[in-house]
C-alpha cells in the first residue's frame, strides 16, 4: 500500500459545487466570509519588521484575520539560533501570539541562516539540506504548526549534467524521508511551486509540483499554492482545472504576488482563485504573503487587507 493511500480527509471523490458562504462576525468592524469548508485567512509575518509584530495583530484582529504564518527569522528575530529559541523567549512570542487571537498556520523561510546547502548537491550539500528541514520541522511541532512551506528555489536548482532520472530518485529518497520525519512530529511539508523567475529549475509550476508529490507518494508531503507563481506562470486562468486535478494534495494556499509585491493587487484574480479552492472542496488557510516595505510595512499591509476584504473572501 501505497505511503498515502491511507489520506482520505482532502480527497475529492465526486465533483463538488462551490459550497455556500457563512458569515462569521469577529469584530465591529468586520465580518469574515468563508465558504464553510476553508478555516481562514491568514498572514505572513515577512510583511512587517520584527519590531512592528504587536502593531501587525492587532491590525490582523481589527480586519478579522484570525491566522498567522511565520518566518522563524523574523519571529525570533533576537534568538542566537532562530530554530532553537529560549523557551523563555518562546512562551512570549506564543503569549503575544494567542492574546492576539491568532492560530499558527504555516511556518516559511525554512532554511534560513542555513549555506551550502543543495537537494541536489554533494552528498554534504544534501545532508546540510535535510539537517536545516528537520530544525524547521521540529520547531513546528514545538509550536504545533501544521504545514512547513517548501520553497527555497535556489537550495534545489538541478544541475545541468545530472540526468532527470537520477535527480527524480534524490528527490523520492530525500524528501521521503523527510515527509516521514514531518509526518512523525505531527506537521507536514508543503512542496511550493516556484517560478523560473525566482532561479531555480526544479518544480517550477503547478503541475510539475503535483506530479513530484505523487511521486514521492508520502502522507507528509503536500502541495503549496502560490497564486504568485501562478501568476508569473501564467496558470491563472486555468485554477479551475488545476485544483480539481490536485485537490487530495493542496495543503496550504499563499495568495501572493510575483516578487513578493503587496498582495492581492487584483481582486478579480483572488475571486478566481477562491471560487476555484470552493469547487476543489478545499479545507485549510489562505495566506497573504508580502514582503516587509520598512516603516511603510503596516500602512501597506492595511491597503492589503481591505483589498482582500473586497473579494468573495471577505466583506465590509
Amino acid at each position: 500500500m501505497s505511503g498515502r493511500a491511507t489520506v482520505r480527509c482532502l480527497e475529492v471523490q465526486t465533483p463538488i459545487l462551490p459550497a455556500p458562504a457563512v458569515f462569521l462576525p469577529i469584530c465591529a468592524h468586520s465580518l469574515v466570509r468563508v465558504a464553510d469548508t476553508m478555516k481562514g485567512f491568514a498572514v505572513s509575518n515577512i510583511a512587517w519588521p520584527p519590531a512592528e509584530r504587536l502593531n501587525a495583530y492587532r491590525l490582523l484582529a481589527k480586519f478579522g484575520i484570525t491566522g498567522l504564518e511565520i518566518a522563524p527569522g523574523m519571529i525570533f528575530a533576537d534568538a542566537p539560533d532562530a530554530f532553537a529559541p529560549p523557551a523563555s523567549l518562546l512562551r512570549e512570542r506564543i503569549s503575544e501570539i494567542e492574546d492576539s487571537g491568532l492560530t499558527l498556520v504555516s511556518m516559511q523561510s525554512l532554511l534560513f541562516g542555513v549555506q551550502d546547502v543543495s537537494l541536489f548537491g554533494s552528498p554534504t550539500q544534501r545532508e546540510g539540506f535535510c539537517q536545516g528541514l528537520r530544525r524547521a520541522i521540529r520547531l513546528a511541532a514545538e509550536l504545533s504548526i501544521p504545514h512547513l512551506v517548501l520553497g527555497s528555489p535556489r537550495e534545489r536548482m538541478i544541475p545541468p549534467e545530472m540526468p532527470r532520472p537520477e535527480a527524480e530518485g534524490i528527490v523520492c529518497e530525500i524528501l521521503g524521508e523527510l515527509a516521514d520525519y514531518a509526518a512523525e512530529n505531527g506537521c507536514r511539508i508543503g512542496l511550493e511551486p516556484n517560478p523560473k523567475i525566482y532561479g531555480t529549475n526544479f518544480a517550477m509550476n503547478t503541475s510539475d509540483a503535483e506530479r513530484i508529490v505523487r511521486l514521492v507518494d508520502r502522507t507528509g508531503l503536500m502541495l503549496t499554492i502560490d497564486t504568485g507563481g501562478m501568476i508569473a506562470n501564467g496558470e491563472i486562468a486555468d485554477a479551475g482545472v488545476i485544483f480539481a486535478e490536485c485537490a487530495d494534495l493542496i495543503g496550504h494556499v499563499h495568495i501572493s504576488e510575483p516578487h513578493l509585491e503587496p498582495a492581492p493587487r487584483d481582486s478579480a484574480v483572488l475571486d478566481q482563485i477562491i471560487s476555484a479552492l470552493r469547487v476543489a472542496n478545499y479545507p485549510e488557510w489562505m495566506s497573504v504573503e508580502m514582503r516587509s516595505a520598512g516603516a511603510f510595512s503596516l500602512d501597506r499591509l492595511k491597503h492589503s487587507l481591505e483589498k482582500l476584504r473586497t473579494t468573495q473572501g471577505q466583506t465590509a
